[in-house]
């Protein structure tokens, strides 16, 4: 019984939009949708319709969301009304961009179906995106800021989500030593797209010791804070403040520990 309804409610409409002879309007298709006529069955008749009086304004548009009008039949009618067809039609509308340029999802902007804020963030930074990392900065000793040294490191990254990063490089601390490292980061969403703070951590292992003391007992631990932003789409600047431990055999806690300051460039794609 409950599937015999909507088909009912179909006919009947159908039925007076014959008799009338009226252009298919927002309202009729209100009433379809609320009478639960099958979106595809709704879809087939916008694409069939002789004459139509779609409305497209801010407005309308807000109306047939209200009204919880899928998607799917809002970009129909947006197709229906940019179709040349054979059938002479009564239109009043504003400009609708094509089909093919109009996003899945529903948010209004200037009499169009938008991008949500959502799908810009993830024009930047998405689950799968890769990077090349190139970092460069100052090291300053714990126990003298006259014991400062250069950092650089090269880093391989991907995105298991929007905002979490995983990755694994070459890391350097001064001339001497050279370490292999596993970094994680998680970039914060903010109202702009484009900038992203961040917290990250790095762990790794020395394997080029020129100093005196033994290799096999150095490491390296850090952690970090910092602000990414994105001059362009695939390209973005990085700011960052850490804290760091490296440790060596006979070397005590303040000569281990040191803060760093670093500037890095890294190639999404």
């Amino acid at each position: 019984m409950s599937r015999i309804v909507p088909f009912l409610a179909l006919l009947a409409l159908l039925a007076g939009l014959a008799v009338a002879d009226d252009p298919l309007t927002n309202e009729t298709i209100i009433k379809m949708v609320q009478a639960g006529v099958p979106t595809a069955t709704i879809i087939k008749t916008i694409q069939a319709a002789e004459s139509f009086h779609f409305g497209t304004l801010p407005g309308d548009l807000v109306q047939l969301q209200q009204a919880k009008v899928p998607d799917e039949i809002i970009r129909a009618i947006a197709a229906r009304i940019n179709w040349i067809g054979p059938s002479p039609v009564t239109v009043s509308h504003a400009p609708v961009a094509p089909l093919n340029q109009l996003p899945k999802n529903g948010e209004l902007k200037n009499g169009y179906l938008a991008q949500t804020k959502k799908e810009t963030e993830e024009s930047y930074l998405h689950k799968g995106a890769k990077e090349i990392d190139f970092v460069g900065g100052g090291i300053i000793a714990g126990s003298s800021a006259a014991k400062s040294l250069g950092l650089a490191s090269v880093m391989g990254d991907t995105f298991l989500s929007r905002g979490n990063m995983i990755g694994a490089g070459v890391y350097t601390s001064g001339v001497q030593e050279v370490f292999v490292s596993g970094l994680y980061r998680y970039f914060v969403k903010t109202s702009d797209p484009k900038l992203f703070p961040f917290v990250g951590a790095a762990a790794g292992a020395n394997v080029v010791h020129l100093s005196d003391s033994l290799t096999s007992h150095n490491y390296l631990g850090k952690g970090e804070i910092g602000l990414r932003y994105f001059p362009m789409r695939h390209i973005a600047l990085d700011v960052s403040y850490g804290l760091q431990y490296l440790h060596s055999r006979g070397a005590g806690f303040a000569d281990s520990t040191s803060s760093a300051i670093s500037v890095g460039f890294a190639h999404v794609f």
